[in-house]
């Protein structure tokens, strides 16, 4: 862009500013979350989901971790239930629960 701006004046560097907001914006809103998705077998609208929640909690680190953190938990939640430990530990809470309730 600054290139642009030097080399043909304020119009060309406004059409390249525009191009490349546009290659990003399709680059990060509808190429990387169907790759992510596909690659991690999860849907693309949780990958875009995600990384806009990860982005806003965590800044830099958040983008970059939120979708592996997503598909661990989601494997780890998976295992357990097969395991029936959440089971357990929902049937264990249930008299906590409602003496807390009442």
């Amino acid at each position: 862009m600054i290139i642009a701006l030097g080399d043909g004046g304020l119009s060309k560097a406004a059409i390249m500013l525009v191009v490349v907001l546009a290659a990003n914006l399709v680059l990060e809103n509808f190429v990387e979350p169907k790759v992510m998705g596909r690659t991690l077998d999860i849907h693309p609208l949780i990958v875009l989901i995600v990384t806009a929640l990860g982005g806003l909690l965590g800044g830099i680190v958040g983008l970059m971790l939120a979708v592996p953190v997503t598909v661990i938990a989601g494997d780890a939640i998976t295992r357990l239930r097969s395991r029936g430990l959440i089971a357990q530990v929902a049937d264990r809470a249930k008299p906590t629960l409602r003496s807390v309730l009442d």
